[in-house]
């Protein structure tokens, strides 16, 4: 049975490797190299979560 977690990934290209920025309380995407708020941040369902 595959179980399906949600990821937080970057609005502007869809990647999930994002680093939180607790003083500006904001994201950055470590790919495109944009900023972005945290009420911006995207979901995705991510593939295989859980399998053994």
């Amino acid at each position: 049975m595959t179980t399906t977690n949600t990821i937080k990934v970057c609005p502007f290209c869809n990647s999930p490797d994002i680093t939180k920025n607790t003083k500006k309380r904001n994201y950055r995407c470590e790919n495109c190299q944009r900023s972005f708020p945290a009420n911006q941040v995207a979901m995705k369902k991510a593939r295989n979560a859980g399998k053994a």
